[in-house]
């Protein structure tokens, strides 16, 4: 997502909002939309992803896992991650953290509709060609 208000290193939260209503799901993240550099077209931040996530109520993602790790934090709703054989319940506030390279999938078991923000280490294990999801 790069950003439409004239200050370019602002990220408007209607903005985000309307794409994550607009996205389509994938099976691995639901609705995902990664805040971009609007210089570079790259990462938001150098070493760092930042993204939003909707999963759809009543929906859930498919087990993966990855290199990078990544620090969650609920903006609305509730719901779980699955963590390799951890279960880890979240609700609007919490902040939880799914490490590298462990099978993991969210599933929202409510009506309505949950929102994430997450922190990735992926742009520099990219860098590194140390990257790898699967």
């Amino acid at each position: 997502m790069t950003p439409a208000s004239p200050n370019p290193y602002r990220y408007a939260w209607k903005d985000i909002r309307d794409q994550l209503a607009a996205g389509e799901s994938s099976a691995h993240d639901g609705v995902l939309v990664e805040y971009r550099n609007p210089v570079t077209g790259g990462s938001a931040l150098p070493t760092l992803a930042c993204y939003a996530q909707l999963l759809r109520g009543g929906s859930g993602t498919e087990e993966h896992r990855h290199t990078s790790s990544a620090i969650y934090h609920v903006v609305e709703g509730s719901g779980k991650t699955v963590c390799g054989d951890t279960v880890i319940e979240w609700n609007e506030r919490d902040t939880f953290v799914v490490p590298n390279w462990i099978r993991h999938r969210h599933v929202n078991e409510s009506s309505t509709d949950a929102i994430l923000f997450s922190v990735s280490d992926k742009p520099i294990l990219a860098a590194l060609g140390m990257y790898r999801d699967g």
